[in-house]
């Protein structure tokens, strides 16, 4: 009886450890010799069950706004929901750059299950963080194991089998749920690293030709061949382990795009290499497709405007020409934020400021763009607005370990989403600005005279301020303190006097309204003098004093060179391009979303970013210190701030009002921008 007992307990221990093995590992005793698949490609189409369909999709990241993207903290019952607004808008694919957590792929499974629309798939694996400037090429050891990996774990957990242990990087868990009937095919890479390709082609100058079971090249660059072997890696896996085949593309941007450019454009914008998926050939045993990848945003890169006028357009074409596979544009779209990264080179499809409405109406161009040119695969970026990501004119003023609990409106790599979320106030209110005070809790004035109500809150966004008054006829002035590092009891603006240090004027005129900032807490003057002013700003001679009366313009820079082409010569420039970001747009927010303020009658309604008033980080209320303490931008702590309100030639008594962070609690409500409805009529029409 003991015997058997035993021999039960080793077998059925083999059976777990072989179902382990086979189910949730790399590690496959089995291979499948039929080899079956449901999409194809024929020439620039794809046939989906023999039938022609186009990828109409959206990128979607991994995390919801207040969480850290590698936390993967959204709930079933979120993707459910959005799904449902994917398909109710028209959209039939998802796009993903990475595997997300095990609860996305049951909740579009059990999607896919309950509803007769079906929301497809496109699943990506990130390459482009493992070697960056290092010593090692894409055919090193190490970096070869770790992409091989990412592929296998891809493909294993489009088929519901495969356990990754926790990380700090990338998704883990059990993944139990099968969506690979609903995954039309595989983008690999998002951000290759344009160094790293160049390293590798240098190092491996005789890798010219590949060939593998499934794919082949000749004569190409040792990049083109490292790919060659990804794609063979990635089919050939999925093929023995699973018996099936999809679509494959490695992705691509225009930094490493595959045509040639003057060398005075290439060497100003750093375009330094490129490869070419057009050199990779599938042989017949791959019965599925290929299809060439790019993310292209219509402001960047520059070099767009120096061959054609209407460059998107050009380039878009010229991409389209350059490939006989379908062209699938993974990413494009168009950001809300306040502050611009515009590219005075493409007035007609530039990366400028836009309001929901205009947001909606540029995806809309240029889809129809894309209809005229034939490009009927794409995916818009993006569904929800992000906020981990960072822009370089932004990202000296902030403390970018933790921008994902507060929304910076002037960084423009954020706000791509058609969803986004209304932050609550200290008081639980979300504020519209619309001159109406339902939203406010008006017990608490933080001044209060005969002339002047004015009231303070603050949300993840904005700090807000109304003020009531008889009427709005003449310029109004709101100083402001900040830091107990510097300021000023004199503006030579207004020729105001201040009972405290003032870092900050915010002046009220009609529908013409500024923010000013003191030009020792300036943070452009003192970290971009040399491109904005023409000077040292840590010269003595040029160091504003501490208590300088002089307020200037809130200026961000948006461009340090120009190169300017004159007949067939080009030169560079160094002209600095910068925006005005302390100008104050009018108008209720509820038809403007970049609205700053509104009067409606005897109320005055005001939002000022978090950015304008050199905040690092408000979740915990953290500022800029003193520049020229620090040769830079360091960190102080504040609880509170100090404000008052007058008109010109007025001694202004400011009064405190206290801050508190939100740390990590993130108090939001979800909501569908102007823009979602705008690209759903679309394609409920097209």
């Amino acid at each position: 009886m003991k015997k058997y007992i035993i021999t039960c307990f080793v077998v059925a221990l083999i059976l777990g450890i072989y179902y382990y093995i086979e189910n949730y590992t790399s590690i496959s005793f089995f291979s499948h010799t039929k080899i079956t698949t449901n999409i194809t490609t024929k020439g620039k189409d794809i046939y989906l069950n023999n039938k022609k369909i186009s990828i109409k999709a959206i990128n979607l990241g991994s995390y919801k706004k207040g969480s850290d993207d590698a936390d993967y903290s959204v709930t079933h019952e979120d993707y459910m929901r959005w799904f449902k607004g994917m398909t109710d808008m028209g959209l039939n694919t998802v796009r993903v750059a990475n595997i997300q957590s095990p609860t996305f792929y049951k909740a579009l499974a059990n999607y896919n299950k309950k509803n007769k629309k079906k929301l497809y798939l496109i699943q990506g694996t990130d390459v482009g963080d493992l070697q960056k400037n290092s010593k090692y090429s894409y055919f090193e050891k190490d970096t070869h194991n770790d992409i091989f990996e990412n592929l296998r774990e891809m493909v294993d957990v489009i088929h519901g089998k495969r356990i990754i242990t926790k990380n700090r990087e990338f998704a883990s868990g059990v993944y139990t749920h099968d969506v690979s009937k609903y995954t039309l095919g595989y983008v690999i890479g998002t951000d290759w690293n344009d160094v790293t390709i160049e390293y590798t082609n240098q190092k491996h100058k005789n890798r010219k030709n590949y060939d593998g079971k499934y794919f082949y090249t000749k004569n190409s660059k040792p990049f083109e061949v490292y790919l060659s072997s990804v794609l063979d890696t990635l089919v050939s896996y999925e093929s023995k382990k699973y018996g099936v085949q999809r679509l494959v593309s490695i992705g691509n941007q225009p930094i490493t795009d595959p045509f040639t450019y003057d060398a005075a454009i290439t060497d100003f914008f750093n375009k330094f290499t490129s490869f070419d998926m057009g050199n990779i050939k599938p042989k017949k045993k791959f019965k599925s497709g290929m299809i060439a990848s790019f993310q292209v945003y219509s402001g960047y890169p520059d070099y767009y405007g120096y061959d054609t006028d209407n460059s998107y357009y050009e380039y878009l074409k010229k991409l389209n020409d350059h490939y006989k596979i379908p062209l699938f544009i993974s990413e494009f779209g168009y950001s809300t934020a306040r502050l611009t990264n515009l590219n005075p080179l493409n007035d007609n499809f530039g990366s400028g400021t836009y309001n929901e409405k205009e947001q909606g109406e540029m995806i809309v161009k240029a889809l129809n763009l894309f209809k005229e040119l034939n490009i009927n695969n794409y995916a818009i970026y993006e569904w929800l607005d992000e906020f981990d990501k960072s822009s370089w004119n932004t990202m000296y003023a902030v403390d970018t370990k933790d921008n994902q609990m507060w929304d910076n409106v002037l960084t423009y790599s954020q706000h791509f989403g058609l969803l986004t979320y209304d932050t609550f106030t200290n008081n639980n209110q979300i504020v519209k600005i619309d001159g109406k005070t339902n939203d406010w809790d008006l017990s608490n004035p933080v001044i209060k005279n005969k002339d002047y109500e004015l009231y303070i809150s603050y949300d993840k966004a904005y700090i807000n301020i109304l003020v009531k008054k008889d009427n709005f006829d003449d310029k109004l002035y709101i100083p402001i303190d900040i830091t107990p590092k510097s300021g000023t009891k004199n503006s030579n603006i207004g020729n105001l006097k201040f009972s405290k240090n003032v870092d900050f004027l915010i002046e009220i005129n009609k529908d013409n309204s500024k923010v000013y900032v003191q030009d020792y807490y300036n943070p452009i003057r003192a970290l971009f003098g040399k491109q904005v002013y023409l000077h040292d700003p840590y010269e003595a001679d040029n160091i504003p004093a501490k208590n300088s009366k002089n307020f200037e313009d809130i200026l961000n820079l948006i461009g340090y060179q120009e190169l300017i082409k004159n007949n067939d010569a080009y030169t560079v420039e160094n002209n600095a391009t910068t925006v005005n970001t302390g100008k104050l747009n009018y108008g209720k927010s509820s038809e403007n979303s970049l609205a700053d303020y509104y009067i409606n009658k005897n109320v005055l309604e005001l939002r000022i970013p978090y950015g304008l008033l050199n905040f690092s980080d408000p979740a915990t209320m953290r500022i800029h210190d003193d520049y020229y303490k620090h040769y830079g931008v360091e960190f102080i702590h504040i609880n509170n701030i100090s404000i008052g309100i007058g008109k010109e030639n007025d001694k202004i008594k400011l009064s405190k009002f206290k801050l508190k962070g939100w740390g990590k609690k993130f108090a939001a409500k979800e909501r569908f921008k102007e823009s979602y409805n705008i690209v759903k009529k679309y394609l409920e029409m097209s």
